[in-house]
């Protein structure tokens, strides 16, 4: 019996050895085509399976670098349990993730955007932004089919935008803006205020559509004209667009233009 008990915990050991030295670059390449995300481009996979890096690049945003670490011991209940580190030009973000069979979770997501990492794509649309925006105690959970979870707080340290669409350019000035993250019939809520006066509220549906609604105080802190009998709390401008598309019970994603 002892024989065999020493055998097994061999065979263990050689086993949790082999893949804690597992390539990532291996794994990735045995499983890319089952979690591909949609304009996610995934490069340069290096290091172990436990302790690796990559690089990112979501649509036209500037490339991203990966690093994550994996708590071995969370296998054991059937998960993976990871903490990482995600920067680059003019950004940094950190924090923790739970990757299970059916849900997926962001815990305490911290960091910092730039306004240079959002114009290098924002300028080719027309308008530009400066400031700075701060992330903390970010939580987001989803089984892949409702989002569970939302919280945590997003800070702007205010600044300047700048359209260049009008036949000449336009500017204006906004103060700092702070933003609560919340969950709301199933939909991540985003709400910007100023002074606990909401100016912005940013909603992400389970089905992929973002919803934007721009309330009149918005207008007014940039010292434009609101319409007429428009209130301050009246919504002024309101729009919606697709920003993802939901898993197939497959895992794959459903296709898209």
């Amino acid at each position: 019996m002892k024989v065999l008990l020493y055998f097994v915990a061999a065979l263990l050991s050689f086993i949790i050895f082999m893949a804690v030295l597992t390539p990532a670059a291996v794994v990735w390449r045995l499983i890319s085509d089952e979690v591909s995300i949609p304009n996610l481009q995934v490069y340069q996979v290096s290091g172990t399976l436990w302790n690796g890096q990559a690089e990112l690049k979501y649509r036209q945003f500037p490339i991203s670098s990966l690093h994550w670490e994996i708590d071995p011991l969370s296998l054991v209940y059937g998960d993976i349990e990871l903490e990482f580190l995600i920067s680059g030009d003019s950004h940094e973000f950190s924090g923790e993730a739970l990757l299970g069979h059916s849900r997926v979770a962001i815990v305490n997501l911290r960091g910092t955007l730039g306004s240079r990492y959002i114009n290098d794509v924002s300028r080719s649309q027309g308008y530009t932004i400066s400031g700075e925006f701060e992330v903390r105690d970010v939580n987001l959970a989803t089984d892949f089919r409702l989002f569970n979870d939302a919280g945590g707080r997003v800070y702007w340290s205010g600044g300047r935008i700048v359209s260049l669409n009008e036949p000449g350019t336009r500017v204006w000035d906004l103060p700092s803006l702070e933003g609560d993250l919340d969950l709301v019939d199933s939909s991540v809520e985003l709400l910007i205020h100023r002074e606990q006066a909401s100016v912005v509220d940013i909603r992400l549906k389970p089905d992929g559509w973002m919803s934007v609604t721009i309330k009149g105080r918005l207008l007014s802190l940039a010292k434009l004209p609101l319409p007429s009998a428009t209130g301050m709390q009246d919504t002024v401008l309101e729009f919606e667009e697709k920003v993802f598309w939901p898993r197939k019970s497959s895992g794959e994603y459903f296709e898209h233009d």
